[in-house]
């Protein structure tokens, strides 16, 4: 489960098949959820305590497709060391160019 600006992704087996259920919702002030329907685009609001077998997960998907998602994910955001290594690199690069503008160098 992973949690971003309210949102709460859930991902679990569905039980009925070898697919991969992802559920993303996040929980209201007045004890209701808003669930990110199929569509990827629609946002109901359901009580979590009532079973609504008509509910169906945001995603349903293949445990294979879901790996190779998440690995691609991964590249999306830098790490530590990529996100310091490109500071330096810009930092360097700044200063390069302020002693050519002071003709420091």
């Amino acid at each position: 489960m992973s949690l971003h600006d309210g949102w709460i992704v859930k991902i679990q087996n569905q039980p009925t098949s070898i697919l991969q259920e992802i559920w993303v919702y996040r929980h209201t002030t007045d004890g209701k959820a808003q669930v990110l329907q199929p569509d990827l685009q629609t946002i109901e609001t359901v009580d979590p305590y009532v079973e609504d077998k008509k509910q169906k997960p945001t995603i349903l998907i293949h445990p294979d497709i879901l790996e190779a998602l998440v690995a691609s994910a991964k590249n999306l955001v830098p790490t530590p060391k990529q996100f310091v290594e490109g500071k330096l690199e810009a930092t360097e690069s700044h200063l390069s160019d302020l002693r050519q503008l002071l003709k420091l160098k």
